[in-house]
């Protein structure tokens, strides 16, 4: 890159980026950074230089710090351990190395540093910087990288109370989401919160696991969900409603209670939905 204007085309840049943090994430990122190409290309990113962390959940040091380990983390024996040594996808490499982006955009001094709708900023930005650097030539789904990141905190988000089935369906039994890589990512990002006594809390992260194991229990091939059990159309013709979002609010409900087990059949679903019409 000169004055602006790309030497390369930016698609063998991208391509060439993609390639590199793939192959050696951590690496890649030490050597982006002393070469000057993260300073031309992503200067985004050295922001997250010097940003602090609450050192009583990071005592691995500031943004930049703590990202760079999270990809390091990619490489660990427990992150392998974890994931059956899968290959790396680009989606989640890129997914973590912009999942605390919206950190120094978002930083406060309160009682303590806080970081505010971070993780919906860190997509954000995101989003577009991929989208400038092309990356989506190289074979990176932009969309799922955004998703990545503004995902990434559900554990945190979820902390004192119980995710919904539904969701759980949404994010981890969805083709079109990549709930797969949210769950390595979470768990990188986890690995490399170190508080002061240095042992990461993945009881947030066991927790999710369970609750995916549990929904797992009710199906009967152990891969697929239960169908369901009626759907908008006899919604609306059984209680002579509209095309609406109530039809989509009422479908969650009842989605919610066949995931529990608790609506097994097309009566009790009809029995159940009268007390919310």
């Amino acid at each position: 890159q000169k004055d602006n204007h790309y030497i390369v085309p930016r698609e063998t840049v991208a391509k060439e980026m993609a390639k590199a943090f793939i192959a050696n994430p951590g690496r890649s990122f030490e050597l982006f950074d002393k070469s000057g190409a993260t300073k031309e290309l992503i200067p985004e990113l050295l922001k997250m230089k010097g940003c602090p962390q609450p050192k009583n959940f990071h005592s691995e040091g500031d943004v930049w710090q703590h990202t760079h380990l999270c990809l390091k983390n990619l490489s660990s024996k427990k992150f392998q351990r974890e994931f059956s040594k899968e290959p790396l996808s680009a989606e989640l490499v890129f997914g973590l190395i912009f999942h605390d982006l919206g950190k120094p955009y978002t930083i406060e001094k309160l009682d303590r540093l806080r970081f505010n709708n971070h993780d919906n900023i860190s997509g954000e930005l995101a989003g577009e910087i991929l989208k400038r650097l092309k990356l989506s030539n190289a074979g990176v789904n932009v969309d799922h990288v955004v998703w990545l990141a503004k995902k990434h905190m559900i554990v945190t988000h979820t902390k004192h109370s119980v995710m919904r089935k539904t969701t759980i369906e949404k994010y981890f039994y969805n083709d079109q989401v990549p709930g797969r890589d949210l769950l390595k990512l979470m768990f990188a990002d986890i690995q490399a919160t170190v508080p002061p006594n240095g042992q990461p809390d993945f009881s947030g992260y066991k927790r999710l696991e369970k609750q995916i194991a549990d929904l797992k229990k009710i199906t009967k091939k152990k891969k697929e969900l239960p169908k369901e059990i009626i759907n908008g159309h006899e919604i609306m013709k059984r209680f002579n409603l509209s095309s609406g979002p109530q039809i989509g609010k009422l479908k969650n409900l009842l989605r919610e209670e066949q995931l529990k087990s608790k609506v097994k059949t097309k009566k009790q679903a009809f029995e159940f939905l009268k007390k919310h019409v």
